[in-house]
């Protein structure tokens, strides 16, 4: 069993829009039309058996309609393989009670992205919603470190990561990208800590490219971090699903490693 934790898809009347827009943006040419039927299908080709889909509120307020998309995809899981987190935007009102709401609903998590939600990780309003997660058990996946369709933003940059982890000590927390994306080095820094997961989306490629992690420096970060605390992604539709997964067979790890990244891991955090 291989479990994709972190994948994005689009309602299909603007899937097309959506994904040239964040091609244009970022310089990247994407592996998927971005909706949902696609992604279904193309991990079932790669032999991933549940992908979860990780969608961002842009907006205080959106996550009513995305809440009822997620929970629509969660009730046909068995059949398209694929789940969902919720969407929660840090400047939302009285962000427990729709924390409740969707838990309510059946969400195990949800999901941050502080580049396009204009807010730092460490920002009152951020840790905010980190503690109300914890307090109802609820997983909070991030993006970590810069974005590549945005060079210049910082809101979650290493430093601001720190400083998020020290004002909130992370229960179920998952930073995206091995933990901050072109940051690498300085994610060691906080490397080892308990509560945090990282996930392998978009940090590792065929060939040399500096912009992305070296299969030596992948390992190295793996094994300080803790195996049993690392989750296979792919980014999709930004990286081949096939192509992700033989990345991490092929990244030098060992048997045992890699099933946990691309399986035991995932299922322990989501409770499968």
């Amino acid at each position: 069993m291989i479990i994709d934790f972190h994948a994005h898809t689009f309602p299909d009347a603007i899937a097309a829009r959506a994904v040239a827009a964040l091609a244009a943006s970022s310089g990247i040419s994407p592996f998927s039309d971005g909706r949902v039927s696609s992604l279904s299908a193309a991990a079932r080709d790669a032999g991933i058996s549940l992908t979860l889909n990780l969608p961002v509120a842009t907006r205080p307020g959106q996550w009513r309609s995305m809440a009822r998309t997620g929970k629509d995809m969660n009730e046909t899981a068995g059949a398209a393989g694929l789940v969902s987190f919720a969407g929660i935007h840090p400047w939302d009102e009285e962000p427990e009670k729709i924390l409740d709401v969707l838990k309510d609903m059946g969400f195990k998590g949800i999901k941050l992205h502080p580049v396009f939600q204009d807010t730092a990780v460490d920002d009152p309003r951020t840790l905010r919603i980190l503690r109300g997660a914890a307090e109802r058990d609820m997983i909070v996946t991030i993006h970590g470190g810069m974005d590549i369709s945005f060079p210049d933003r910082r809101e979650c940059s290493w430093e601001h990561i720190l400083s998020m982890l020290e004002k909130v000590p992370p229960k179920k927390l998952v930073l995206a990208h091995m933990g901050a994306w072109g940051q690498w080095k300085e994610a060691e820094r906080f490397l080892g800590t308990p509560g945090l997961w990282l996930d392998t989306s978009f940090c590792l490629v065929s060939g040399n490219n500096p912009n992305f992690l070296s299969k030596e420096q992948f390992v190295r970060m793996v094994r300080l971090h803790g195996t049993d605390r690392i989750l296979f992604g792919t980014d999709s539709p930004w990286s081949s699903l096939g192509g992700s997964v033989e990345l991490i067979r092929s990244s030098g790890l060992d048997e045992v490693e890699i099933d946990r990244i691309l399986s035991g891991n995932a299922r322990a955090l989501l409770g499968i």
